[in-house]
């Protein structure tokens, strides 16, 4: 009997209208590594809320090949690693956008698993900071209203 393939858990990606204006915004949640870059950018609040995170993968024909079967080799080994590894990583509420280098297509397997580990733990450190000096940031703490103030009879 031939082993089945394990089903990795399908991680929802951005559209080209919603990635649009994320593509040239500036971030402070970006970490650089060989094999790629990734952003992350807080999801608003249009989304679903089902939506933990999204994971983008962009493959340019410059950076990485002119021949589409590598750049499409470099997608599928991104994809892999992240379905292997993102669900249980990455900080949830959002958006994640990766960009591919040419690197990736040669790494062995196990170095792109610790690379992936390595840019989800600086990104959690740097979202952690940015909570707690940003309380914009903080998507599970809302602030109370502002409570009427009771007017006594004196006042009137």
């Amino acid at each position: 009997m031939i082993p089945s393939l394990p089903l990795f858990k399908r991680i929802p990606a951005l559209t080209q209208l919603e990635i649009d204006p994320l593509f040239s915004r500036k971030t402070a949640l970006h970490v650089t590594s060989e094999a790629f870059n990734v952003k992350a950018f807080p999801i608003k609040k249009p989304f679903p809320s089902s939506m933990d995170y999204t994971a983008t993968i962009i493959v340019g024909k410059k950076s990485v090949s002119k021949l589409s079967v590598i750049r499409y080799r470099a997608k599928r080994r991104l994809k892999a690693v992240i379905a292997d590894g993102f669900p249980l990583q990455a900080p949830k509420g959002f958006h994640y956008i990766f960009y591919v280098a040419p690197p990736i297509v040669t790494l062995p397997w196990t170095t792109l698993q610790t690379r992936l580990t390595h840019a989800l733990d600086d990104l959690s450190k740097k979202i952690d900071k940015q909570k707690n000096s940003d309380p914009m940031i903080k998507s599970s703490h809302r602030y109370p209203k502002k409570q009427k103030r009771k007017v006594t009879q004196e006042q009137k």
